[in-house]
């Protein structure tokens, strides 16, 4: 029979309390900390390309039609950990790109209360925020006068573009259905005399500096839709107004014998 000393536990065997558990709530403190800091990181360096494809996957998601068939090209966003944005090679100072931002808003709120926002669409490119208005709402089939329902718009799209200082190019598009029986030989003398018009009433009537402002004919050659149908036709028959991005602050030489910090 064992002696109730037997019984006893033997005093090695006994499971200590471990007074040092505190360093293992401590070491997941660390590096939750560690990787917050990471995503805000993360988050204040915004890369512009993904910003754009996630707005692009959103815009699709949400089946709102913003421009389709642009280039990819995000919004500017702000970050503090980024001295400029890379658009098409050129760089944009940080507060600029936060101006475009800004711009962007702008002209979306601006349309919406106007009234205008079914009939203009704003997206963003590499060398600007363009502004985008059918063919068909400008012009008539062929023609390259306003039609006089046009004045309304374009004159809301001078109060709003008259507030900036960024220099301002109106581009002419059609489709790929040759003038006919028109004044115009091709499709490029067509959107170049839109382009204009459009050019003349912004300057002449609107009173948009005219020095800001230049007219350019692409013709049929660059489609946001495939000339297989009425509709995608009338797509591609469009003038946009692109709100150049201003030009990158050139970097003054640095004087001969003045070492790199």
């Amino acid at each position: 029979m064992l002696s109730r000393a037997g019984l006893r536990r033997n005093p090695s065997s006994v499971k200590r309390d471990n007074h040092e558990r505190w360093l293992l709530t401590y070491s997941d403190l660390i590096t939750l900390l560690l990787a917050f800091f990471v995503i805000m990181y993360g988050i204040s360096s915004a890369d512009v390309k993904k910003f754009s494809r996630l707005a692009e996957s959103m815009r699709k998601a949400f089946n709102v039609d913003v421009l389709q068939g642009m280039p990819e090209v995000s919004l500017m966003e702000d970050s503090t950990a980024m001295s400029s944005v890379d658009m098409g090679g050129e760089g944009i100072a940080s507060a600029e790109a936060r101006d475009l931002s800004v711009l962007y808003g702008e002209l979306s709120d601006f349309f919406q209360q106007e009234g205008f926002a079914d009939k203009v669409e704003i997206g963003v490119r590499p060398d600007g925020i363009a502004i985008s208005i059918s063919g068909n709402m400008l012009f008539a089939s062929g023609r390259a006068e306003l039609r006089p329902d046009s004045i309304q718009l374009l004159h809301a799209l001078g109060r709003g573009l008259s507030r900036l200082t960024n220099l301002i190019r109106v581009e002419g598009h059609t489709d790929d259905v040759p003038p006919a029986g028109t004044e115009f030989p091709t499709n490029w003398e067509l959107s170049g005399a839109r382009s204009v018009a459009v050019v003349r009433e912004l300057a002449e009537e609107e009173g948009i500096d005219p020095r800001r402002l230049s007219a350019v004919a692409y013709s049929q050659y660059r489609p946001v839709a495939p000339n297989d149908s009425a509709r995608s036709r009338a797509k591609n028959r469009r003038t946009e107004v692109l709100v150049l991005y201003p030009a990158p602050t050139p970097t003054p030489p640095r004087p001969a014998g003045v070492p790199d910090r």
